[in-house]
């Protein structure tokens, strides 16, 4: 009988600290927030190119900057609540 009851303060133990390790992840989540993509910016200037239409617009209306160009403009990862 004593063995029984070893297994099941031990099945407790490791129960309650999966708990509390998934609820300090879920809190730091909480805290830092998820990655969301932010609008497209061209790269030389930081012109915000959300409204630009890459088939009609080839240059950037703020520099002049080549649009078709590789990694003319980009994306970040932004953090927000979640």
């Amino acid at each position: 009988m004593q063995s029984g009851l070893a297994v099941f303060e031990l099945f407790l133990l490791v129960l309650i600290g999966s708990a509390l390790i998934v609820g300090v992840i879920f809190i730091y989540r909480g805290m830092r927030g998820v990655p969301v993509l932010s609008d497209p910016k061209c790269t030389r200037c930081g012109y915000d190119l959300r409204w630009i239409k890459p088939d009609v617009n080839v240059v950037c209306p703020e520099c002049g900057s080549d649009l078709t160009a590789r990694r003319a403009s980009s994306t970040m990862a932004v953090w927000e609540a979640g």
